[in-house]
């Protein structure tokens, strides 16, 4: 960001405290002002989140990716073992289970991608990640899943 010292000197200055902002402020009793047309038009717009001050410590988001992780991987084994009968073998236990963990792992991204103006660079790294992480769930359900 440029002068980011600035930036956070003025955050700091007018007392954002953590949470989500939209800027400028969404108001849809003024869409048809001209006046706030005109302010949309002359301001730089987005999405910020703010949060405490502080050092991060790692071990929480560690903690609750892994239990993202296994809620997803949960959920995939319930459905698989809906839709892929015993003894179906390695291919079909991965096709399945991999393509669920897909929908789980990306799915929820395009939304947030159109209506926040995401690059397209950082929506195609998120999805790469979550197809990796699929594959992986995937994998993981095929070798270890029943025979």
């Amino acid at each position: 960001m440029p002068d980011e010292d600035a930036v956070l000197a003025l955050l700091k200055r007018i007392g954002v405290t953590p949470g989500n902002y939209m800027f400028p402020a969404p108001d849809m009793s003024k869409m048809k002002d001209p006046v706030y047309i005109q302010r949309l038009a002359d301001n730089p717009g987005g999405i910020m989140t703010v949060r405490r001050p502080g050092v991060i410590a790692m071990g929480p988001y560690l903690s609750r990716q892994f239990v993202f992780h296994l809620v997803i991987s949960i959920l995939v084994g319930y459905l698989a073992s809906r839709l892929v009968t015993g003894g179906s073998g390695f291919t079909r236990v991965f096709h399945f289970t991999s393509i669920i963990a897909a929908l789980a792992y990306v799915g929820a991204l395009f939304p947030e991608a159109i209506w926040y103006q995401q690059p397209r660079n950082y929506v195609i790294g998120k999805v790469v990640d979550g197809v990796v992480w699929a594959l992986l769930t995937g994998l993981a359900f095929a070798w270890l899943g029943p025979r």
